[in-house]
């Protein structure tokens, strides 16, 4: 099968790059299967036959207009030929280490010795294999918890389940991962078996809220949606129960801390990894 290379060259205020994120995660809805970030936007990937050059441009040009600042300066595409996708594929998701904390690699690479937590995901095309800096965030973070064995965790925007696969084995009492795209949820599921880890795994449409159950609360998205949700987020929470925040730049966390000091939550942590950020709160 033939794809379409579509190179996205994109304009964006530093304090809206969020917006590529979310483009991504909407250009899925219309065939796309897979990006590779480039420093002046991003390269999408698509079969052939389910390639529209006028649908693209229409989605695009809708895209824009919900943004302040944000523009799609060009696109270009082109065929690639017939090839060994996975072999491509495999090639570019190298396991990730953190020292011997944990290693998160693809079912073809082999397993690590002396590593206590050794996770397989198998991305698909959802978001989370720990290359990403908000990933590697969210995991430095949970490698600073303990005496997690009587807690309850929430991994909100959960894409491959590979924190709250982390979690469990980590031994939390309790995991429950939740995303608003069905095949992540799906991808989740099967993460989860492959790594024998017993976490609930939610549709979004079908996660009902309640009041002050979890201890921890992880929520890797992206500003606008972490700013919709945040209240709901901490209603979630047990008093002195930590909100971990992450997709997003540094230069979003001033709004992001007002929001959750606003509701009642202290700010005790913040950690950068190539100006992505990870905030970290107590509710008090």
């Amino acid at each position: 099968m033939n794809y379409i290379e579509v190179d996205f060259h994109i304009a964006v205020k530093e304090n809206n790059r969020w917006a590529i994120d979310v483009l991504q995660d909407e250009l899925l809805s219309i065939g796309f299967e897979s990006f590779a970030d480039e420093d002046k936007g991003f390269k999408g990937y698509i079969s052939e036959k389910d390639f529209d050059k006028e649908v693209l441009a229409e989605y695009i040009e809708q895209f824009v207009g919900q943004y302040d600042d944000v523009a799609i300066v060009t696109f270009n595409t082109k065929v690639i030929e017939q090839q060994n996708w996975n072999a491509i594929w495999e090639s570019n998701y190298p396991s990730v280490f953190f020292d011997d904390f944990c290693v998160v690699r693809p079912p073809f690479n082999e397993p690590i010795e002396n590593v206590k937590h050794d996770i397989i995901i198998y991305p698909k095309m959802s978001f989370g294999t720990a290359h990403h800096p908000t990933t590697s965030l969210m995991i430095r973070l949970l490698r600073k918890m303990k005496n997690v064995s009587e807690k309850r965790l929430m991994d909100m925007g959960c894409g491959t389940g590979v924190l709250a696969i982390l979690a469990k084995k980590m031994g939390f009492a309790y995991v429950e991962a939740v995303d608003n795209d069905l095949s992540a949820v799906e991808n989740a599921n099967e993460n989860a078996q492959i790594n024998d880890a017993d976490i609930n795994v939610v549709f979004l449409d079908n996660w009902k809220p309640q009041n002050e159950v979890f201890d921890v609360f992880l929520a890797n998205i992206n500003r606008n949606i972490l700013l919709q949700n945040m209240e709901t987020y901490c209603r979630c929470l047990k008093k002195g129960g930590v909100l971990a925040l992450s997709g997003f730049y540094d230069s979003d966390c001033e709004i992001l801390i007002a929001a959750c000091n606003a509701l009642g939550m202290r700010f005790s942590d913040k950690m950068l990894d190539n100006s992505w950020a990870i905030l970290v709160f107590e509710k008090i």
